[in-house]
């Protein structure tokens, strides 16, 4: 992971305050309570995927053993009974570092929205320098097509958008973990 540079984001006043025990992955963690925590606001690999080690590297080096703080927004469970939260240390958003080293994407979901603008811009400079996730592969696929705008009403026509990729090189590519988003994360 790269060096570690405060957000310029103001640490929330209202937070709670917590110790993490370990690290389950690249978002998600468990506190010396016995709490499993789920980061808002992004997505990192999971078990079976690339860069999953990578990310959860990455927390572990960020949160592991240390105390932080728990910021929440307006949902604060998901339906797996995890904990949901913004990660505060030392004036670093934690999600937002993760998302700025290339190992999450963003992952926005309503109506826990308070820092999307940020992880939005973080994904766009990690994209930009080509870390992590983002760093360019020696996968011989091509997007080749993309019909964006399906004729007709989407609820008459449901599988009309469609990106076709072609393989343009000589070995079989396996697409096990890919994944293809637009810019609004759909």
């Amino acid at each position: 992971p790269s060096s570690v540079v405060p957000t310029g984001l103001p640490t929330p006043a209202k937070t709670e305050t917590a110790t993490v025990a370990f690290v389950v992955d690249g978002d998600t963690i468990e506190l010396t309570n016995g709490r499993r925590v789920r980061y808002i606001g992004i997505n990192t690999p999971e078990h079976d995927q690339p860069y999953f080690a990578e990310a959860a590297a990455a927390n572990r080096q960020l949160v592991e053993g240390k105390t932080i703080q728990l910021e929440f927004d307006v949902e604060t469970f998901d339906q797996y009974g995890r904990s949901l939260a913004y990660i505060w240390l030392d004036g670093v958003l934690v999600n937002l570092e993760i998302v700025r080293q290339g190992y999450a994407s963003t992952f926005t979901v309503p109506p826990n929205v308070r820092h999307e603008a940020e992880f939005r811009q973080g994904e766009r400079e990690a994209r930009e320098a080509g870390r992590g996730l983002w760093a360019e592969s020696q996968v011989a696929l091509k997007i080749v097509h993309i019909e964006a705008n399906a004729p007709g009403s989407d609820d008459d026509n449901p599988n009309g958008e469609w990106v076709e990729i072609a393989n343009q090189g000589q070995e079989a590519v396996s697409m096990r973990g890919f994944t293809l988003k637009d810019e609004a994360n759909h």
